[in-house]
């Protein structure tokens, strides 16, 4: 008889570029084109693992952001959070954080700037976010 585990929490910044070209470097072309991981069954997958309340966050290019909820959509997770990622406030979302679930909840929609003073003037938000991570935002 097969085991199966449930998760509650799945967590993935998946391989997300397209080009046919991905460069001389093979374990970088891996960690960084999708064919390796199409985001079609990282989704099926994820799905499948979660448990009844758990969570599966992403983070993907702005432009597919359609196209991920229509496939998680197929696979019954309902979008509960969304936050835009934009480099300077100036500037379009570049990425996207994406939180799906089992459960249909209210959508939480949020911003996230990166860069919000100039060069290297980065958001308390973003430093209060990526903090664990770099020793250069260290308190």
């Amino acid at each position: 008889k097969e085991s199966h585990y449930f998760y509650d929490l799945i967590v993935c910044n998946p391989p997300f570029y397209k080009t046919r070209n991905p460069g001389a470097d093979k374990n970088r072309a891996i960690a960084r084109h999708a064919d390796s991981l199409e985001i079609d069954d990282l989704i099926y997958y994820g799905a499948r693992l979660l448990s009844r309340e758990g969570i599966l966050s992403l983070i993907l290019p702005a432009d597919q952001l359609d196209y991920v909820i229509s496939v998680a959509t197929k696979e019954s997770l309902s979008l509960q959070r969304l936050t835009f990622v934009k480099p300077t406030p100036n500037k379009q979302p570049h990425r996207i954080l994406l939180q799906f679930g089992k459960m249909e909840l209210l959508i939480q929609k949020g911003e996230l700037i990166i860069e919000e003073f100039g060069r290297h003037q980065y958001s308390d938000k973003y430093k209060a976010l990526v903090e664990p991570f770099y020793l250069s935002f260290k308190s």
